[in-house]
């Protein structure tokens, strides 16, 4: 049976209850010089000195925070404010560029102007997911810089395809409530490096795209579907994961994955999509996994694109977040033959989540 969400987590950005003896409930933060170097980020759930230095850069700039050395929701809050304030995306992540922008006391490099700044803003991003020229996906078999490697903000200097060439505003499937958005530049750039190998190895049939991204909660539009030839969004919407990757805190977010069978969690890495079949869930999408130890097991655990009713538009509406699957890709039942019918047969998938090990490791995306 699916196996439904809990109601365990914040579902409202309310503070949650912490237990302060318990560490295991907190991953160790990154130091602020591999923030500075693009090499991590910082982020809600993370503990230690690099966030309580940036607790302290946060209440120079008028935040009223507890110097814990805890990225709880306050602190996620105090530092989407501050992008709001400075220009920069508030994705309540803390990259290179909000970490300068606090380490200059709030202010702006003056070179760059107001003006100029926002401009260049508006045509290459400046949230910290990916920075500067990171906007841009890396060309198959490009040379990338010595020491730059992988996807994970340090791109190739070669150019494929940015999201400032794709055509997001006519999708046929339009997210709840209508209003479409781009997935993060990393993501983006993974799902193109990822594509782009997969036609490199002759597995591309079907030239869509279709980008999934864990590091999003559920009750967000994180899945899209691009058509690689007229370089167009077709279709953006929700998608379930697995019961087994929920994070304990926030019933919303997946934050540990696996290829394991039994372990109802979601696999990350490449697809390719295959037939159609009749299951449980009705007409269904089986999925072949193509990096071995992320994602591999997909046809012998089960793990295919199904319609479920906790994954439709009603069980957020009353819940606050979407349930969870067996691990499969869930869609709701009023999108999902239609985004069946999109990418069956040949198309490659990239289900993406800010995870390092997967990152450094994926034979799709570090070719």
């Amino acid at each position: 049976m699916p196996i439904r969400g809990s109601g365990a987590g914040p579902v409202d950005g309310a503070r949650v209850a912490i237990d302060r003896q318990s560490e295991t409930r907190w991953r160790p933060a990154p130091a602020l010089d591999q923030v500075r170097q693009d090499r991590a980020l910082l982020r809600r759930g993370q503990s230690g000195e690099a966030v309580r230095q940036l607790q302290q850069m946060l209440n120079a700039s008028g935040a009223q925070l507890d110097v814990d050395g805890l990225f709880g929701p306050a602190t996620e809050q105090a530092v989407q404010r501050f992008q709001a304030q400075q220009g920069l995306d508030p994705d309540r992540l803390v990259g290179s560029l909000t970490l300068s922008a606090l380490e200059r006391g709030g202010s702006v490099e003056a070179a760059d102007g107001g003006d100029a700044r926002r401009a260049r803003a508006a045509a290459v991003g400046t949230g910290d997911r990916l920075a500067g020229a990171a906007e841009r996906a890396p060309t198959l078999g490009a040379e990338a810089p010595a020491g730059r490697t992988g996807v994970h903000g340090l791109l190739s200097a070669g150019t494929r395809l940015t999201r400032g060439d794709i055509d997001w505003d006519h999708p046929a499937i339009r997210p709840p409530g209508g209003q479409v958005t781009q997935p993060s530049p990393q993501a983006f750039a993974a799902a193109v490096k990822a594509y782009d190998e997969a036609v490199s190895r002759g597995e591309v049939r079907n030239h869509k795209m279709t980008l999934i991204d864990f590091s999003q909660p559920s009750t967000e539009p994180r899945m899209w579907v691009i058509d690689m030839d007229s370089k167009r969004l077709l279709a953006q919407h929700r998608v379930a994961h697995g019961s087994g990757s929920g994070d304990p805190r926030d019933a919303r977010m997946a934050s540990s994955f696996s290829n394991r069978s039994g372990s109802h969690q979601s696999s990350l890495g490449t697809y390719i999509t295959a037939e159609t079949y009749q299951g449980n869930h009705g007409r269904s999408l089986k999925l072949d996994g193509k990096e071995t130890g992320f994602n591999s097991q997909a046809r012998s655990r089960a793990i295919v694109m199904h319609e479920a009713d906790y994954a439709s538009d009603d069980f957020v509406r009353r819940n606050g977040y979407l349930g969870r699957s067996q691990g499969c890709p869930a869609l709701d039942p009023a999108v999902a033959q239609d985004v069946i019918d999109l990418v069956k047969g040949g198309s490659a998938m990239l289900i993406y989540a800010e995870d390092q090990d997967y990152l450094r490791r994926s034979s799709y995306l570090n070719r």
